[in-house]
């Protein structure tokens, strides 16, 4: 019978780091058929740029067929997402791909410019309040929480005709 732990000691080191369905009678469940198979948790999809993998160039892709098998799938997969892209903002021909990418540069230039303007507007602003920190008259706020829950105005009655 095949013992995972030395007999000297109650468990390995190397088990007890694995989790709970590396336990002895864990394995020996899945082995009799009475606890299911481990099965791995999906990956998020990253959804972000991934390029295409060098296959003749790659020393991994040299010294392992399984890469190598890996790596073709990958370059399939990519190309196929590419190629949904394209379609489904029906890009066709190259010069639509490079006018695309031109507006695209151009509202990523216009919108990095009204961000500087905004950041030095701020400055300007933050500046300013330095200079002149509010008061109690000129701070709505300030005199609202000093008349709340009074009910009374601290302003002269005025009668408007």
């Amino acid at each position: 019978m095949y013992h995972a732990a030395p007999p000297d000691r109650n468990a390995s080191p190397a088990l007890k780091t694995l989790g709970a369905d590396y336990t002895e009678e864990a394995i020996r469940e899945r082995i009799e058929g009475k606890r299911a198979a481990l099965r791995k948790a999906p990956r998020a999809d990253r959804g972000g740029v991934s390029l295409l993998i060098d296959i003749e160039n790659s020393i991994k892709a040299a010294q392992s067929k399984g890469y190598e098998h890996w790596a073709k799938i990958h370059n399939l997969k990519q190309a196929a997402k590419t190629m949904n892209f394209l379609t489904e903002h029906k890009i066709e021909q190259y010069a639509d791909l490079v006018s695309r990418i031109e507006e695209m540069a151009a509202e990523s230039g216009q919108a990095a410019d009204a961000l500087k303007t905004r950041k030095s507007g701020l400055r300007t602003w933050r500046c300013l309040s330095r200079m002149f920190p509010p008061t109690k008259r000129q701070s709505p706020s300030m005199t609202h929480t000093a008349r709340q829950g009074t009910g009374r105005s601290t302003a002269p009655d005025r009668k408007i005709s």
